[in-house]
């Protein structure tokens, strides 16, 4: 007899209902306003606007610099 797959559609589902739930708590625990300072002017938004931005900046400078470091061939 052939084992089942270990990831079945239901259990894949089970796993994107449950992300889900926890993503839409993450934004309702950390929808509060804040104050964010940049360079030159002040913004109030959403704390989840803040940590998206953030993560989003974050990533992007992690990409960036080593291809920026990287000597030109």
């Amino acid at each position: 007899m052939a084992d089942p797959p270990s990831s079945s559609p239901v259990r894949r589902n089970w796993r994107f209902i449950i992300g889900g739930l926890v993503l839409l708590l993450f934004v309702a625990v950390n929808s509060q306003r804040v104050t964010v300072h940049f360079l030159f002017t002040t913004a109030q938004m959403p704390l989840i606007f803040a940590l998206l931005i953030a993560a989003l900046l974050g990533a992007l400078i992690g990409w960036a610099v080593p291809r920026l470091r990287r000597p030109h061939q």
